[in-house]
């Protein structure tokens, strides 16, 4: 699956997918796929359904052809649960990702393996208009090259 995919589609899905491999054993576990979901609202039979839509051979685990897989299947489905996300991580519910709440929801997903500079860049990168909030246009965006 990874080769249908480009070069940088291959990069970001690696950077993310060994983002929520905590252990580094080139698996993600239903434990870090759960970690990765926290402060997302998103309730444990929910996380347990689409860890196991993600296993597609079925062996508890999910590795990155898998992980590729799952990102690329049913695109419009993948964007309505970024949007989902989108708003289940917007706090105040004021239609932004505040600095605060991007701080937030990184070092909770990340289990506090986000160093400040880390954080400063994914910021930038996310904020393209450098108003200090995220859109769910800017948001979105960040997913485009999935």
């Amino acid at each position: 699956m990874a080769g249908q995919m480009s070069e940088k589609q291959v990069a970001r899905l690696r950077e993310l997918f060994d983002s929520i491999d905590a252990d580094g054993k080139g698996k993600i576990t239903l434990d870090e796929f759960s970690a990765s979901m926290e402060g997302c609202q998103i309730d444990q039979a929910n996380i347990e359904e689409m860890f196991n839509s993600a296993d597609g051979d079925g062996d508890g685990d999910i590795e990155f052809d898998e992980f590729c897989q799952i990102m690329q299947k049913d695109r419009e489905n993948v964007q309505a649960d970024l949007r989902e996300a989108f708003k289940a991580c917007d706090q105040d519910g004021n239609g932004f990702l505040s600095v605060d709440e991007i701080t937030q929801m990184l070092n909770e997903n990340a289990c506090g393996r986000i160093s400040e500079d880390q954080l400063a860049g994914i910021i930038d990168e996310i904020d393209k208009n450098d108003d200090n909030k995220v859109s769910i246009e800017e948001f979105m965006t960040v997913f485009n090259d999935f």
